[in-house]
C-alpha cells in the first residue's frame, strides 16, 4: 500500500478509536471502501462536513445499538460483506 493510503488508515482508524470502537473489527480494506463510499456518496460540492467521519458515526452507533443502519444502506452492505456484522 502507498503512503497515502497508510495515512489514510491511520486517520481513519483515529476517528474509530474516538468513537470507541476497536479497529481491529475493521480490515484495511473495510476502512477504506467505507472512505470511498463516504466521499462519492456526498460528491465534492457539499456543504455537508467530514462525510467520513459522519460515517463512521452511524457506523459506531449501529455497533454500540444506539441507532441502526438501514439494512438496506451501502454502509451496512460493507459492513456484512466484510464480516464486521453478521
Amino acid at each position: 500500500s502507498s503512503i497515502g493510503d497508510t495515512k489514510l488508515l491511520v486517520m481513519l482508524k483515529g476517528f474509530l478509536n474516538n468513537l470507541g470502537l476497536d479497529d481491529a473489527l475493521f480490515s484495511d480494506e473495510c476502512l477504506i471502501e467505507i472512505y470511498d463510499v463516504a466521499n462519492s456518496s456526498y460528491g465534492l460540492n457539499s456543504d455537508e462536513p467530514y462525510p467520513v467521519k459522519i460515517a463512521f458515526e452511524k457506523i459506531a452507533n449501529h455497533l454500540n445499538r444506539k441507532k441502526t443502519l438501514d439494512k438496506n444502506s451501502y454502509y451496512f452492505y460493507v459492513l456484512k460483506k466484510h464480516g464486521v456484522v453478521g
